[in-house]
């Protein structure tokens, strides 16, 4: 069993790595590569839950699936790309179930790991971004602050009546009851803010008007207002919006016409000026995710659009490694793991 969950480390850690110098060097995870250690984790999975750990299958099983449901959301809603998604739920394979971190009562916590490499993630935006701000890269301007405060405070308030309607439904869970841990509560209400940003329908203010008078009614039933005064909770979200403003200015940069490529993503604005052109098979305004990568046929427009134009680059959105803060998570999890068993 011992020899079992150290090959299966030694797999994801191989994985990790040349995941990792795939995407940072040629910006692609590819699938034979994850089709190779799927196969061996398929083997080494047989071997080890249906001889040597049958009663950890299920909270494998479990782990895997809340993994394989976070991935999917990812997917969908355009912020991880398929690569990312399907590396996210091999390493998750390959992660023996004897080894998931304890916390508090509970084991099922591998998703511990995809929080951690998100996170991870964000503070490398955030020290690029304060790093060119300083540099003088980038900077701040009044238009800038003034049009983001304005989208953060709509943006704020949705997510409010939102976040306070999920606490109230655990509330009432708790009544019959039905306990959550409170991280997931948690992540459950950081997801739907993020979402919330995301979406423009789900801040229509027709929408956000009713969510709060649901929040309103429920409260009163229960007998106590749902809505949140902590101080130190109003100071996170301002240092919050502080570091989002600061990474915003980072996340573009300017590409030659030569040098563009099939899958970057066009900014907004670069988009927009392409619209008015008669030039065939130039791309819609970009939403600045993934369902605005750019196809070939995009690419050769744009050099053509380009040319008439007198155009030499373009604004694209920047690229993201994100194989390598998936790596840097599960291995965190595994470190933190070994240090508290």
């Amino acid at each position: 069993m011992i020899i079992i969950e150290f090959l299966f480390t030694v797999a994801f850690i191989l994985l990790g790595i040349i995941t990792s110098i795939s995407d940072v060097r040629e910006g692609r995870i590819y699938n034979k590569t994850l089709l190779g250690f799927v196969l061996s984790g398929i083997v080494l999975c047989v071997i080890y839950y249906g001889y040597f750990a049958r009663d950890l299958f299920w909270l494998f099983m479990i782990n895997f699936g809340i993994i394989a449901f976070i991935s999917l959301i990812l997917f969908y809603t355009h912020s991880f790309a398929g690569g990312d998604c399907k590396l996210t739920l091999v390493m998750a394979l390959l992660y023996p179930a004897n080894e998931y971190l304890v916390y508090g009562k509970s084991d099922v916590t591998l998703y511990f790991a995809l929080c951690l490499a998100i996170l991870y993630g964000y503070f490398y935006l955030l020290y690029f971004s304060i790093y060119s701000l300083v540099k003088g890269r980038t900077r701040l301007t009044r238009e800038y602050v003034k049009g983001y405060l304005e989208n953060f405070l709509k943006s704020f308030l949705s997510a409010s009546g939102y976040i306070c309607l999920i606490n109230l439904l655990f509330v009432i869970l708790g009544l019959y009851g039905i306990y959550a841990n409170q991280w997931i509560i948690r992540i459950v209400c950081m997801a739907f803010a993020w979402l919330v940003g995301k979406g423009s329908k789900l801040k229509k203010w027709q929408i956000v008007v009713g969510i709060y008078v649901i929040d309103i009614v429920i409260g009163l039933l229960l007998g106590f207002i749902p809505f949140s005064f902590n101080l130190e909770n109003y100071i996170l979200v301002i240092f919050l919006l502080l570091c989002q403003m600061a990474i915003r200015t980072s996340l573009y940069q300017e590409v030659k016409i030569c040098d563009l490529k099939k899958g970057m993503i066009l900014s907004s604005i670069s988009s927009m000026l392409m619209q008015n052109s008669r030039v065939r098979g130039l791309p819609p305004i970009s939403s600045e995710d993934l369902r605005s990568r750019l196809t070939e046929e995009q690419v050769e427009s744009i050099g053509r659009w380009a040319s008439s134009r007198n155009i030499s680059a373009v604004t694209v959105v920047r690229k993201i490694p994100f194989a390598i803060f998936i790596f840097v998570g599960f291995l965190s999890y595994f470190i933190i793991w070994g240090i508290v068993k």
